[in-house]
């Protein structure tokens, strides 16, 4: 099934083309789950330093940088999977942006 999937996706797109895209956390660090895997949790000492929720406009600075650096993408997201409100309330300011 894979194969056959990968055979099908080159059909479709060029094999030889490479997406560029650019990842951003806009919140790294201080995850309240309990992720034993991840380094974004808050119990255990993993070297990760914690970082406040990013400002709406940093955050679409950051983006029109990589689309000026030719990231045909630009992928945002906060750690963990149970978030706060107001995350979620900046989230969508910035997906009308």
């Amino acid at each position: 099934m894979i194969y056959r999937a990968a055979q099908v996706h080159r059909e479709n797109f060029n094999p030889q083309a490479i997406q560029l895209s650019t990842l951003m956390s806009i919140k790294t660090g201080g995850c309240p789950e309990d992720c034993g895997y991840c380094p974004q949790s808050a119990r255990y000492q993993t070297g990760v330093q914690n970082q406040q929720l990013l400002d709406v406009d940093e955050v679409i600075t950051k983006a029109k940088i990589a689309k000026s650096r030719g990231a045909g993408r630009f992928v945002w997201g906060p750690h963990g999977g149970g978030q706060k409100p107001r995350i979620w309330k900046k989230s969508r300011k910035l997906l009308r942006q």
